[in-house]
């Protein structure tokens, strides 16, 4: 996780631990997509809003 760019999560919240371990290591962290891992692939070019 120390490379990653992002982190997306399907099933946590925005005071799990995915989402304060990306706060840690300030890379952006989306959570709560359901399905994420299904439909994105390791290495597969996206944009991630962070507003």
């Amino acid at each position: 996780m120390k490379r990653a760019v992002a982190i997306i999560a399907d099933h946590d919240s925005r005071t799990s631990q995915a989402a304060i371990f990306s706060y840690e290591l300030g890379v952006p962290v989306i959570v709560g997509t359901y399905d994420a891992t299904n439909v994105l692939h390791s290495g597969q070019d996206m944009t991630v809003p962070c507003s």
